[in-house]
């Protein structure tokens, strides 16, 4: 997934989560756990360093953590991120699928990013 700040820098997301109390322990797996610990952490935590800092996250709001930057000229061309060139045109990688499964271009993949956040 991608993520651009205010100022139109890329980055690739990290871990995504939201600033929701983390409930209770349920033991159910180690993975589990680590998920509850950031929602706890976004619902408890103002943040004060990175493009996307702004003071305590209000209940709900998306969180994201150990986001990278996206884009530079040799990671573009090696496809070594969620962002490649092939001829001329820009890819992103989405998924993990094989055989191109979860790549799409750029335009197509924002396209459908807008049609999910406006529809309704």
């Amino acid at each position: 997934m991608l993520l651009l700040d205010r100022s139109g820098n890329l980055f690739a997301t990290g871990s995504v989560t939201r600033a929701v109390e983390p409930g209770r322990v349920t033991n159910q797996s180690p993975a589990a756990e680590v998920r509850r610990a950031a929602r706890r952490t976004a619902a408890r935590g103002p943040f004060a360093r990175g493009p996307f800092a702004r003071g305590p996250f209000a209940r709900g709001d998306v969180v994201n953590f150990g986001f990278a930057p996206s884009i530079d000229a040799e990671s573009l061309r090696a496809g070594s991120g969620p962002l490649s060139l092939v001829d001329d045109s820009v890819l992103v990688r989405w998924g993990g699928g094989a055989d191109g499964q979860g790549v799409s271009t750029l335009d197509a993949y924002l396209a459908a990013r807008v049609s999910l956040l406006t529809a309704g």
